[in-house]
């Protein structure tokens, strides 16, 4: 039986959103709550799915370095706002 994703793990680099509530992501967990925070007709969008996958992907192997890029790919390109990586 495969061992449950770890969401504690932390991402390669922190992401700071540009705006709006839980702007500083440090966790996979953090990811995981903005995504769930979000109002549903955001929620609904089709680039979520292919970020929570990214999460559940990155929590089961370990992996959360491969998180950040194309986080930073998938959802900002379709909000066509880029956030700062990095502290």
């Amino acid at each position: 039986m495969p061992a449950d994703p770890d969401l504690t793990l932390p991402l390669a680099q922190p992401i700071t959103l540009t705006r709006g509530p839980g702007s500083h992501l440090v966790t996979l967990m953090d990811v995981a709550i903005l995504i769930g925070n979000l109002e549903p007709f955001r929620q609904a969008r089709p680039v979520w799915d292919r970020v929570a996958e990214m999460i559940l992907i990155a929590a089961e192997t370990g992996r959360p370095d491969e998180l950040v890029g194309g986080f930073v790919d998938v959802v900002w390109s379709e909000r066509k706002a880029a956030p700062k990586i990095g502290t």
